[in-house]
């Protein structure tokens, strides 16, 4: 219950920080939880308001990890974030015509 009470706490943080809501959130192509397990993934898209189904079919996209969390690069500490963050930004900067080797 804390968990779930402090992902939420951080997300409405985040939107009053950066001036964003939940719906540009929940709009979002992708999101990058550093996390390495299922339950914070779950916490995170239940405090973007996604009723239960909906957290799952959108958990069994990878959507909110789709380069596979802390642990997808052999450990849940160290660079693995860095990973993440520099995979998310390449994601950002890469033209779509340029990602699928398109165009």
């Amino acid at each position: 219950m804390g968990t779930a009470r402090s992902v939420r706490q951080a997300l409405h943080s985040l939107c009053r920080v950066t001036g964003t809501n939940l719906d540009f959130l929940r709009a979002s192509a992708f999101a990058v939880i550093h996390d390495a397990f299922l339950s914070i993934e779950m916490a995170f898209l239940g405090a973007l308001g996604l009723a239960s189904h909906d957290a799952v079919q959108r958990a069994m996209t990878f959507w909110p990890n789709p380069y596979g969390g802390l642990t997808a690069f052999g450990h849940a500490l160290g660079a693995s974030g860095l990973v993440q963050i520099a995979k998310a930004f390449h994601a950002l900067m890469s033209p779509p015509w340029r990602q699928g080797g398109r165009g």
